[in-house]
């Protein structure tokens, strides 16, 4: 094999097995401590503010942030979870698919995590930003898109009033399936 670049090399180390799980258990010691205190840091709190969204002492937070002495357990990562109101996700994964391509990837950036309220006002404003662009299509291309329809992750909307699966169920605008155009609709498109 010719090694080329990091990955290349990061997979020729890695074909040790004491260096490979060694080199995965300091990415979860550093990654968790080193994403505490970037989470922290976007949302522009201090380890004081944190200490009390996540009902910890601040020498706890101090003590997380630091990987050469973090130790942490689940529990604590999903207090902290939901101190950042962010979905915590623990999971075994592969070592060059997983652990090797998401430490290559690493960032400031990939390190953090949008709060859930956060998310949800950009998904909205995504999601209105492409109804928007539909506004100008002709009564063909809707019908062709399942009439004046929003398609959303959890299914179709009737129109833009409704931002959430649950405010369209009472609203009586919710379909799981794509709507149909009436036949009325459906002739006056043939026509045109």
């Amino acid at each position: 094999m010719t090694i080329n670049g990091p990955k290349d090399r990061l997979i020729e180390a890695l074909k040790n097995k004491e260096y490979r799980h060694a080199f995965a258990a300091a990415h979860i010691t550093n990654g968790i401590a080193f994403q505490i205190r970037a989470l922290r840091e976007q949302r522009e709190w201090n380890q004081e503010r944190l200490a009390k969204e996540a009902e910890m002492k601040q020498e706890r937070i101090s003590v997380l942030e630091n990987p050469n002495h973090s130790s942490v357990n689940i529990e604590t990562l999903k207090r902290l979870a939901k101190a950042f109101d962010v979905a915590l996700i623990v999971r075994f994964v592969p070592f060059i698919q997983g652990l090797a391509e998401w430490e290559l990837n690493l960032s400031a950036k990939s390190l953090e995590a949008l709060s859930f309220e956060k998310e949800l006002e950009n998904y909205i404003k995504e999601t209105t930003a492409q109804s928007a662009a539909t506004d100008d299509l002709t009564l063909k291309e809707r019908q062709a898109l399942g009439g004046n329809v929003i398609q959303h992750d959890f299914g179709y909307l009737r129109n833009r009033k409704a931002s959430s699966k649950e405010q369209a169920e009472r609203q009586g605008l919710y379909t799981e399936d794509p709507p149909q155009p009436s036949q009325g609709e459906a002739n006056e498109a043939l026509v045109r």
